[in-house]
């Protein structure tokens, strides 16, 4: 599994910590049990934001949709009431047309293709297609092909 952790969010959180120093504690929803490889990614996540920022940041998980299923969290996202939640591209849907794109068949050639996209130009204009809906998008997490049909 790839991980990518947005360095620009670092990068500027350890801007600000240079000049002063500061401790917060941030909430990080996803609706994922603590077995699972996304909650391990959230966990490296976690462990990357302290470590990089010398202990200022620490990120508080909630797994389970204990904090409400994803469309409850992207709305408590959107009033401030937290700052972080790992959700998926059909929920976003809700919130930005560009997000549609991704429950387009065929569309990446291969998985390097993918990559390519999501973290150029196209991925960077899809992330921040949603500012102005109160959402920042940090990156996009590979979750792999998994859907499987049948009649």
């Amino acid at each position: 599994m790839k991980i990518k952790v947005s360095a620009g969010i670092i990068g500027a959180v350890l801007m600000l910590s240079a000049s002063q120093s500061w401790a917060v504690t941030l909430k990080l929803s996803h609706n994922q049990d603590k077995s699972h490889p996304v909650h391990k990614a959230m966990e490296f996540f976690a462990k990357k934001s302290k470590e990089y920022s010398n202990g200022d940041i620490t990120i508080r998980i909630y797994p389970n949709g204990t904090l409400g299923t994803q469309r409850e969290t992207m709305e408590l996202i959107r009033s401030g009431a937290i700052p972080l939640v790992k959700t998926n591209a059909a929920e976003m849907e809700a919130f930005e047309n560009s997000y549609k794109l991704f429950s387009l068949p065929y569309l990446f050639r291969d998985r390097d293709h993918y990559y390519q996209v999501m973290q150029g130009d196209i991925g960077r204009k899809i992330l921040d297609s949603t500012k102005s809906k109160g959402y920042f998008g940090l990156t996009f997490y590979d979750g792999g092909a998994r859907s499987f049909l049948w009649q």
